[in-house]
């Protein structure tokens, strides 16, 4: 039976894609992290020379597909290694990073990437498609970082849902540390430089306006974790980090005000991110050893 005659939304039918597996090698390198750095505006590179900081792994293993291979949102077409999955709208919706061992500057490492799980469900806004890919990044055999990603794919939308209106107790969080950051369309356009990243949500308004159904550019989920991830290493620059899982709960828009916020604990923190009177657009937590 083809792909075509089958239930585009029974895992059964993407059966053939879980154990599927690509790899890739990448040497980090110090001018990718000062460019990172200045993205964060630091007027100089805030941490050590020798290893590369906490996230900043995605700046490398950089996809290569020509763009003759790219759909017309400027992902990867879908078969081959990707799922075709019919739901068109894609968004890394969250993971978890293991950090096992220090990734060091000028040393090559292999990055496997598996898609371990396929799966569906119904939401507010109908159908969606989750897709969990595992990363392991070695040098000779030995992991140093796994991660498990995850990515959802959603229907066409016409337009944005009404802002979500934050409780009197959301309101009355208290942070210990509290840093406002805005993104404007120059920052978008260096994150999608750093990282390759052709998705048109990002850089194109017409696009996620008219196509994708939003009110304007989105924020890069990435983006937004590193950011939580750098607010607190500046408070906490020494600690060394096991652990890092976050989870996005609604989009950032491009020229749009937002707060970082870390609350320290005995394993290491909470943070978020608030979108003003949106509440919470992500969610993470740092585990430290």
């Amino acid at each position: 039976m083809s792909l075509a005659s089958q239930n585009p939304f029974d895992p059964d039918t993407f059966s053939e894609w879980i154990g599927k597996t690509t790899r890739c090698s990448d040497t980090p390198d110090h001018s990718t992290l000062a460019r990172l750095s200045a993205l964060l505006n630091y007027d100089n590179v805030p941490w050590g020379s020798t290893q590369i900081p906490y996230l900043a792994h995605w700046l490398f293993f950089l996809p290569q597909t020509p763009e003759k291979d790219l759909s017309p949102d400027g992902h990867p077409a879908r078969g081959g290694f990707w799922p075709p999955i019919t739901l068109p709208r894609r968004m890394w919706a969250g993971g978890r990073v293991q950090f096992l061992k220090p990734i060091e500057i000028g040393v090559e490492y292999e990055r496997s990437s598996t898609i371990s799980n396929i799966r569906f469900t119904e939401g507010k806004s109908g159908q969606l498609g989750f897709v969990t890919l595992r990363h392991d990044i070695q040098y000779r055999g030995e992991s140093h970082i796994v991660e498990k990603q995850n990515l959802v794919y959603r229907n066409p939308a016409s337009h944005m849902s009404a802002p979500n209106k934050p409780s009197p107790i959301e309101r009355e969080k208290k942070y210990d540390y509290v840093r406002s950051v805005t993104t404007t369309p120059i920052t978008l356009f260096r994150f999608s430089a750093l990282t390759y990243n052709s998705h048109r949500i990002h850089y194109d308004e017409s696009f996620a306006r008219d196509e994708e159904g939003y009110e304007e550019r989105l924020v890069h989920g990435p983006l937004m974790a590193i950011m939580l991830m750098d607010h607190f290493r500046r408070y906490r620059p020494q600690e060394r980090v096991r652990e890092f899982i976050f989870r996005g709960k609604q989009p950032v828009f491009v020229n749009t005000d937002f707060d970082l916020c870390l609350t320290l604990n005995s394993d290491g923190a909470s943070l978020c991110l608030e979108h003003g009177e949106r509440g919470v657009a992500m969610e993470a937590s740092v585990i430290t050893e």
